[in-house]
């Protein structure tokens, strides 16, 4: 798509680029952004705060031909805080939530809610909060998820998800210590009734399905 850019440059000293209020507008995308461009030594050096508010994910494939098929909706906001070059680029921070979010994969659905996303030092640090979630996975269905995850020094902290499946309260909690080699691993859930209470034909359907995915993957099969 066609862009326009706005914005205020200036050069306070030799090689030393500084840009404020830069908007760069590609309809749907709008963004904006501010920083310094480091011309004084051999490797250039970039500082950028970067913006991007209510992208609708309805059109994401106009940018990603990848993502057609995957039925995407709801928007997307975000900020990342980077400094660096092409020969390596630091995230310093990164917030991004996406609402209303929805779309198709091949046996499952998101069908709502809201995602927050954000991640500090190279990503090292990452937080992952659900809010008002609702998902189908076969022929289950997952409603009322909300929980937050946390992953710090490699090490990961599922702090609470709870969710509805097919009628029934859930609430599961979950640590491992060191994700990359595992020292530790404990997982706590609880079941406010029944909820392996899944009808009969449901479960056979399930295992129908799964059974059929394994297949189309197999080396038999012929797919990669």
């Amino acid at each position: 798509p066609q862009s326009r850019w706005r914005g205020k440059l200036w050069i306070p000293e030799p090689r030393i680029v500084r840009f404020e209020k830069v908007s760069v507008r590609a309809e749907p995308f709008t963004a904006a952004f501010s920083g310094l461009l480091d011309l004084t030594n051999p490797a250039p050096r970039l500082d950028a705060n970067i913006s991007v508010d209510n992208f609708p994910l309805a059109r994401a494939s106009q940018f990603w031909g990848g993502l057609a098929k995957y039925r995407l909706d709801g928007t997307a906001s975000g900020q990342a805080s980077v400094s660096g070059w092409t020969e390596g680029l630091s995230v310093h921070q990164v917030r991004l939530t996406a609402a209303g979010l929805k779309g198709q994969f091949q046996h499952n659905r998101v069908i709502g809610g809201t995602v927050d996303f954000s991640a500090s030092r190279d990503f090292s640090r990452i937080e992952l909060a659900v809010r008002g979630g609702a998902a189908s996975v076969f022929t289950n269905s997952f409603t009322e998820i909300n929980g937050s995850l946390s992953l710090k020094d490699k090490d990961l902290n599922l702090e609470r998800l709870a969710f509805s499946w097919t009628g029934a309260p859930v609430t599961i909690k979950a640590r491992v210590r060191n994700i990359t080699d595992p020292k530790e691993v404990k997982i706590e859930g609880e079941f406010k009734r029944a909820a392996l209470e899944v009808r009969r034909e449901d479960r056979e359907e399930n295992r129908e399905a799964l059974h059929s995915w394994i297949l189309r993957r197999s080396p038999r099969s012929g797919t990669p």
